[in-house]
């Protein structure tokens, strides 16, 4: 902990962990380039290179392929570490180490001054912008905060180094936090100056029993809370198309297991530092946690099911209405060899009465990692149920819906085909390496300089090489590559922030991001705000 606390009467507080925040990273199925390692360097093998000796023996913890040298040939990334005992889970001295694809010769690099943790993982991905991929390296420490250090190198050129100095990396932000009359708690950020308030009246009656507060609200005694370092760092991609770091840690109040809040931050590696570009601080969504009265990935077992019914995902909360928490399942039927789920449906089991509803998903029910999302998303009781699902496609692309169980009727609150609709663009080549799109519902209209691919535009035949367009070329637009919870307004009510890509010549020919706002109004979304971002190329 980052802060002890500051609190003479002891109490014993229940608290829950944090779960994976929903968009947090939010990468599409396709959208990771790394490959599987080649056989000889298979996680839990015994490393040895003559090349490379060391004082200890060495295990492979985690490995991959991938071109992070910058010279254009797959190299071998392994994640190496000291184990006393063979299936012991914790690892000494990690390094990683990248056999070079062209030179076939070797080079490494300790993770950092902390290189011993459970778990150690490796992904790969260009942090920096500099066209090579980089290392980010994630190993859990261990207790009850489930918290994890975190290291960014790079092998540009061959040598390791560190991108990010490790402790740099993981100090994330620093926060003071204070308890407050009325069931409240201020948490500043130290970083920003911003101050934030929480409700904390969910743990009012372990609040009471431990005399920190008496009915009416008044605090009786001072009480100073503390923040974890990050329980996930990890990578989100931008609009623009670059990639930053998403990091989550969880806010304490009067003992670690009191998990008040959470503060989400996102962070770009701009000129070799770390430039914090979003803090949010927010109550501990404890709707979203995972279900402990449901595990997922386990069959669910309902009369005449079919025996590859699975239940994929379950959240507990109160989505009747009727001020009881339900259980809200995921359900669907997945092949053992297969990670496409299809017929996907939730089904509710309300907690005050037992009765068991469910609903499809709509008409399009199938699709790679779905998961569940309970929020607020009008002003009605009960709260709503959204559900995502990655189609699979090369454009990162997910499908949404978007539920109502009120009153145990269920109902799709926006019907599935318009919430996922989007926004229309023509997009069309025009002279002088410019693309002009056009919004086909208002006529706003915007152009994107991409003389940067001049050179592959006049090979292809598009354009001339004085920027004469030679051949009509129209772009594309995807689908929602996200479609994620926000309060825009803080108002209590969650309104819908999407991201679609914008494609030139061909699919892979990204061009820009067009992000939007949309309220739910009624059956209908309503568009709060439309943004075109070019992405940096």
């Amino acid at each position: 902990m980052k802060k002890m606390m500051a609190m003479t009467t002891a109490a014993v507080m229940c608290g829950a962990f944090l779960a994976t925040t929903w968009g947090a990273a939010n990468v599409p199925v396709n959208a990771m380039t790394t490959e599987a390692a080649a056989q000889t360097f298979a996680p839990g093998q015994a490393f040895t290179a003559k090349e490379l000796p060391f004082a200890q023996s060495m295990t492979v913890l985690d490995a991959t392929q991938m071109d992070v040298t910058g010279d254009g040939e797959i190299d071998d990334v392994l994640l190496l570490g000291h184990k006393e005992k063979a299936d012991d889970l914790y690892s000494t001295d990690v390094t990683v180490v990248v056999k070079d694809g062209k030179a076939k010769t070797y080079a490494k690099l300790s993770i950092g001054k902390v290189d011993g943790g459970y778990d150690p993982k490796v992904t790969s991905m260009d942090f920096n912008e500099d066209g090579v991929s980089d290392l980010l390296v994630q190993m859990a420490n261990g207790g009850s905060g489930r918290t994890s250090t975190y290291s960014l190198l790079t092998f540009a050129g061959g040598k390791g180094k560190e991108l990010v100095p490790q402790e740099k990396l993981n100090t994330g932000v620093e926060l003071e936090v204070k308890f407050l009359d009325g069931f409240k708690a201020q948490v500043t950020n130290k970083l920003t100056g911003k101050t934030s308030t929480i409700d904390i009246s969910a743990g009012k009656e372990a609040y009471l029993d431990a005399k920190i507060y008496e009915k009416a609200g008044k605090l009786l005694i001072p009480v100073e809370g503390a923040y974890d370092g990050y329980s996930e760092l990890t990578p989100q991609f931008q609009p623009d198309g670059t990639i930053a770091l998403a990091g989550v840690q969880q806010i304490s109040g009067a003992a670690h297991a009191d998990t008040i809040g959470i503060a989400k931050t996102v962070w770009a590696l701009e000129n070799g530092q770390l430039t914090l570009k979003e803090a949010v601080i927010s109550p501990l969504d404890i709707d979203n946690l995972p279900s402990t009265r449901v595990e997922a990935n386990k069959p669910f077992t309902e009369k005449d099911a079919n025996p590859n019914t699975m239940v994929v995902d379950a959240k507990y909360a109160d989505v009747t209405g009727d001020g009881a928490k339900d259980d809200i399942l995921l359900v669907g039927t997945k092949e053992a060899d297969s990670p496409y789920v299809t017929d996907l449906r939730v089904v509710v089991k309300d907690g005050k009465t037992g009765k068991e509803v469910q609903s499809s998903v709509g008409e399009e029910n199938g699709g790679y990692e779905p998961a569940l999302f309970i929020g607020q998303f009008n002003k009605t009781p009960g709260k709503e149920v959204l559900v995502e699902m990655a189609t699979g496609g090369s454009g990162g692309v997910y499908t949404y819906s978007l539920l109502s169980f009120a009153d145990n009727k269920p109902a799709e609150v926006v019907k599935q085909s318009l919430l996922n609709q989007g926004l229309a663009y023509d997009i069309q080549f025009a002279d002088q390496f410019k693309v002009n799109v056009t919004n086909t519902a208002d006529k706003d209209k915007q152009s994107i300089d991409v003389k940067n691919a001049k050179e592959t535009y006049v090979e292809m035949g598009i354009y001339a090489k004085e920027g004469v367009l030679k051949e009509k070329t129209t772009g594309m637009i995807d689908g929602f590559g996200q479609l994620a919870p926000i309060d825009t307004d803080e108002d209590g009510v969650l309104e819908l922030r999407g991201l679609q890509r914008i494609s030139g010549a061909y699919h892979a020919d990204g061009l820009a991001t067009v992000v939007s706002v949309w309220k739910v109004d009624g059956d209908k979304l309503a568009l709060q705000s439309k943004e075109i971002v070019p992405l940096k190329r």
